[in-house]
This record gives C-alpha cells, structure tokens and sequence, in this order.
C-alpha cells in the first residue's frame, strides 16, 4: 500500500480535502490526468450521457462530469458507492452523476429487455473492470477470456447492448489482437497507451464513434 501512498495525489489531486477510498479503491481507481484524457476522448459533446459500468469510487465519473457530460455510475459494491458520491461532492459534481448500486449485467439486460427496440440514450459506456489487484503485474499476457471475471467479451457484449461507442480500460499487456477482434470484421478500434510515472500503466481501446478520426 505504501507505493500508493506516496503517489496520492496522483490519484486524486483533492486527496486532502476528503477523499475516500476503500482499500481495493487505492490500487483500482484510474490516476487523475489519465482519467481526465480518457474523459477528452469520451465526452465528445456537452451533455453527453456516459455510462461508467465498473465506478469504483468514482475517479473516471468525476472527470466526465468535469467534462460536461451526465454520467451514469455503476458499481456492485455499496460502500465504493458511498465513496464515490463523497468524492464526486468533493469535485463538485455530484449532481452530474447518477450513482447505481447494481451489478452492471443486470442493467444493461434490464435496459434492453425493456426497450427491445429502442435507440439507446447513452452515448458513451466506459469499462474499467476489476484486474484482479495488483498481481496483474506478474502476468506476461493480460487475455480477456481468463483473467476477468466475467471475461472481457462479455463484459463488451453487455456494453453493447447500450452503445456503440465504448472505451475500454486495461492492464499494458492485454492482448491486442483479442482488442482487435472486440471491433468486429469491417470495424476498427483505436488503442491508446496511458502513461503515467514517465512508464506505461495501462492501455485505453476506443470503438465506434470515438475512434479517432483524422
């Protein structure tokens, strides 16, 4: 924990004036300047409607709420709940997010089993499932059908069924041919490298419309 510590403020730069964290908190939240360029990619218009499937205790959510956007935070896990809505009261944009205690599989099946044949009103569903603490560190290839729970193809189905435009968070060594076939033939996804500590900490993929278009 004590590496985490020290680089506090990195993760949240309002880590003094209330933040709160559980302990998985501290080695899953995104740091601050990576979640705020995420969040450029995300939000691409004011008001956009996001949908931030694994909150945590609301690093990502904060930042596209900064950005303009209404947010829509889910997590499993009461207490990170509670976290996060501290947290987002801290930055000042609470009344930007709508916090969900709930398994995000069962919102996203809810939602379309409801509105079967709706056009969905998210315009963005961001995806930042739990790695598995830090041990990922150990593995040489991060592979989406065994190391998350449900597996990452899953998890990107079920995004799917909200939107199209979906950015996906993960350890460096995730496979990218795997990332690759999530766009589906003819589509294309973008790959991002997040550094953070002048070393590559993770990677973000963008598909659909927030791919980055020249």
């Amino acid at each position: 924990m004590r590496k985490y510590w020290v680089q506090r403020y990195r993760l949240f730069s309002k880590i003094n004036e209330g933040i709160l964290m559980d302990r998985d908190g501290w080695f899953s939240v995104t740091p601050e300047a990576i979640a705020r360029n995420i969040a450029k990619r995300v939000v691409l218009e004011k008001n956009a409607i996001v949908v931030d499937a694994f909150a945590g205790v609301g690093g990502n959510s904060i930042q596209f709420a900064l950005r303009g956007a209404f947010v829509i935070a889910i997590d499993l896990n009461p207490i990170r709940i509670r976290c996060a809505i501290q947290n987002a009261k801290i930055y000042g944009v609470a009344d930007r997010i709508n916090f969900i205690c709930a398994d995000f599989f069962h919102f996203a099946k809810k939602y379309r089993s409801n509105k079967p044949n709706a056009s969905s009103p998210f315009d963005a569903v961001f995806l930042s499932p739990p790695w598995g603490g830090p041990s990922y560190l150990n593995i040489e290839v991060f592979d989406l059908n065994s190391e998350l729970t449900p597996n990452g193809f899953e998890i990107f189905s079920a995004a799917k069924m909200l939107s199209p435009n979906i950015a996906y968070f993960l350890p460096r060594q995730t496979s990218i041919k795997q990332l690759i076939s999530l766009a589906g033939k003819g589509a294309s996804c973008e790959i991002e490298h997040n550094i953070f500590n002048e070393k590559i900490k993770s990677i973000t993929a963008y598909y659909g419309n927030l791919v980055y278009k020249q």
